[in-house]
């Protein structure tokens, strides 16, 4: 009986000490959440590649497969630009609509279902 109580006593104090269960201060590990979600968001997007597969996969999260939808992606290397078309039912998405499918998504993990996502992708040389 001895040892059951050292040992709750044990998990209490690293509940008390390590992450501020039951107590008024603050959780001293908030400081290094905050830091790790700052350097990762920071490397998330650096990369056009991250953006694109992120992109292509937020119709699979949320549930496209209800709508005739298809991206476009154009690379021209001799205007310095990317164009990005989303079209849903004949109608172009505007960049607040991107905006909304990216906050949407919270991994990188392509989820493979029967929804039809067509990508093009054309080099102008």
């Amino acid at each position: 009986m001895e040892k059951m109580t050292t040992e709750k006593e044990h998990i209490e104090e690293i509940r008390r000490e390590k992450f501020s269960i039951g107590e008024k201060r603050a959780n001293p590990l908030i400081e290094d959440l905050h830091q790790a979600v700052k350097n990762l968001s920071a490397e998330l997007y650096s990369t056009n590649v991250h953006f694109v597969k992120e992109l292509i996969q937020v119709p699979y999260l949320v549930s496209f497969h209800l709508f005739n939808f298809s991206l476009i992606f154009i690379h021209a290397q001799s205007m310095l630009a990317i164009y990005l078309i989303m079209h849903m039912n004949h109608s172009i998405i505007g960049v607040y609509d991107i905006t909304l499918f990216l906050n949407l998504s919270s991994s990188t993990i392509f989820l493979y279902t029967s929804i039809k996502l067509y990508l093009t992708y054309w080099i102008f040389m």
